[in-house]
């Protein structure tokens, strides 16, 4: 369903991220995602934890990088529950409950990126306002990038011991990923009851489909997150220090139908 019809990342590779310019460093807070709410950045505020950058082919882009140590205080818990993050949170308005969005980012990580174990890192995130936890993640494991779903009946409030996912599908090779251009592209129905759904293209390849119940709260409006995000850091193990991640987006866009997304890119 709604297969698409070109690719659009056909641009030499060397072109969009080899050749990057200089940062913009009065705009290290400033995010450049389209049609969504007002963006917070959730970091630990280092130099360089978030960059704006031109690629050769003239493109903005965003740089994020994560070192070890790189916990959030100020809006999360991140620095008591074992958590690092560099990455980007919409603020209200976000979606509404009980229609169709679609979504599309493209990331880029680097050939040196490293793997991390039995530590997750996210690379986008769905939320509800309220304490039912998150909706919908996107996972990078030791093989795949993974997509899981917690329960949508019941809630979850304790992030040190979440309870089992609803859903757990790896939907796209890791391999594929390292040193490539990676764009997501979602159609999804945020409910609560049986009308619910999303479905998620990469480069072009429909990946996964779900239909059911999306949330688990009638009441809260859903929202974005993207950058990079890892939980559970101590599973490294023997004090190990956790490495350093950089990671590019670019294209970061919400829209109301397939054709207003795809005009936005």
């Amino acid at each position: 369903m709604y297969p698409f019809a070109r690719y659009r990342l056909a641009a030499p590779l060397l072109a969009l991220i080899m050749g990057l310019a200089s940062a913009e460093p009065s705009a290290a807070d400033q995010s450049l995602a389209r049609g969504f709410g007002p963006m917070t950045l959730q970091s630990a505020g280092k130099p360089w934890s978030h960059q704006i950058v031109r690629f050769q082919d003239g493109t903005r882009g965003e740089r994020f990088e994560l070192r070890a140590g790189d916990c959030e205080s100020r809006y999360t818990d991140d620095c008591r529950t074992d958590r690092e993050r560099v990455e980007f949170s919409e603020r209200s308005p976000g979606q509404r409950q009980n229609s169709e969005w679609w979504y599309g980012w493209t990331v880029y990580l680097p050939p040196d990126f490293p793997a991390t174990g039995r530590v997750l890192t996210k690379l986008g995130q769905f939320h509800q306002r309220g304490d039912s936890g998150p909706e919908l993640l996107f996972d990078l494991h030791e093989d795949a990038l993974q997509i899981t779903m917690p329960d949508p009946v019941r809630w979850d409030t304790d992030p040190m011991n979440p309870l089992p996912m609803h859903r757990v599908k790896d939907i796209w090779p890791r391999s594929r990923m390292i040193g490539q251009l990676t764009e997501i592209t979602m159609q999804a129905r945020w409910s609560p009851d049986p009308s619910g759904y999303y479905r998620i293209w990469i480069n072009g390849q429909l990946v996964d489909a779900y239909q059911g119940r999306t949330t688990n709260d009638p009441r809260g409006e859903i929202y974005f997150k993207y950058g990079l995000y890892r939980s559970f850091v101590q599973r490294l193990g023997g004090g190990a220090t956790p490495p350093t991640l950089v990671a590019y987006y670019r294209d970061v866009v919400r829209a109301e139908s397939r054709a207003a997304l795809e005009a936005m890119r």
